[in-house]
């Protein structure tokens, strides 16, 4: 895999038979957000990824890092579930909830209510009105 240093020095690193490439940009981009010579070091960085790093294990190491977010593209069919509810009152035997609610890009009737929308207009260079909604 072929990277570049933050001084812009290319890398190379090869990969082993028993590390995916979504493994090695992991580890390259945690060495890079853990160097404290570098000037970004204490501000929220934002990494965008394709969706070969939307995988469970990318996005759970990512997350230990407080200053990153990260934006990847999924597939269409990919499911997520929200955080199960918390019940201190109700002590029941066995393991606690690890899902909550579902939440299936595919399926409409999954889709939650927004917390925020915002709409913003924008004009194009040709002059073209743009409705963007978020």
């Amino acid at each position: 895999m072929i990277g570049q240093t933050p001084c812009g020095r290319a890398t190379v690193e090869a990969l082993r038979l028993n590390r995916s490439g979504v493994d090695v940009g992991n580890e390259q981009i945690s060495e890079v957000i853990c160097d404290s010579s570098l000037p970004w070091q204490e501000k929220l960085c934002v990494l965008v990824a394709d969706s070969a790093y939307s995988q469970r294990s990318f996005l759970f190491d990512q997350s230990k890092h407080k200053n990153v977010v990260v934006i990847a593209r999924v597939r269409s069919n990919r499911i997520f579930y929200q955080s199960p509810p918390v019940d201190e009152s109700k002590k029941k035997r066995g393991c606690p909830k690890k899902y909550g609610e579902r939440f299936n890009l595919a399926d409409v009737e999954t889709w939650h209510s927004p917390d925020e929308r915002t709409q913003i207009q924008q004009t194009t260079c040709k002059g073209r009105l743009l409705n963007l909604n978020f």
